[in-house]
């Protein structure tokens, strides 16, 4: 579902355009290995970390988040890049256009190769607009996704559940005596 071979093969055609460009890749899985021989293809241009606790440290320090997944439910690492002050270029599938605003916070694309390379290469070769969708992304993502907002819009959704009409007002009790 990740895609790493897709990551992969747009990785090969930015080192194509962009020689001097790193990737750093966190987590793993079933496919590392995949990852790993693409590693060994191309000597200094990926970092594998293997899972990470303090991934937002990686995300300030990015040019681009890059996301190539044939689905998503809820993209946390977006938000977390977002959070981050960083612009995303990812796959427009699942949740991720409620958390990715293409053209304002990061770029979407589809599940094509060739079109998420052509996003990555306009964000790394124009850092000004980088530097925009990077600290658009951080205000809408502290905006909609903060945690001081998810609790008030979770007790607003409970306190509307318990006054919704026919509901009765406490739960049945029973006394033993």
């Amino acid at each position: 579902m990740k895609r790493p071979d897709r990551f992969v093969a747009v990785a090969r055609a930015l080192l194509a355009r962009l020689p001097g460009c790193r990737f750093v890749v966190c987590g793993g899985g079933e496919l590392t290995g995949e990852v790993e021989r693409a590693a060994q293809a191309a000597p200094g241009a990926f970092h594998l970390l293997g899972w990470r606790a303090d991934v937002e440290t990686v995300y300030a320090a990015a040019d681009v988040v890059l996301l190539t997944s044939d689905n998503e439910g809820t993209p946390l690492t977006l938000i977390e890049a977002g959070m981050a002050g960083t612009p995303v270029v990812a796959t427009q599938v699942g949740s991720v256009g409620e958390v990715v605003r293409h053209g304002v916070t990061g770029l979407l694309a589809a599940t094509d190769a060739g079109e998420l390379t052509a996003h990555a290469y306009r964000l790394l070769t124009d850092p000004a607009l980088a530097r925009r969708m990077g600290e658009s992304a951080r205000r809408w993502t502290t905006d909609s996704f903060a945690v001081e907002r998810l609790v008030a819009d979770t007790e607003a959704l409970y306190r509307s559940l318990c006054a919704a009409p026919g509901r009765s007002p406490s739960p049945i009790t029973r006394s033993i005596t």
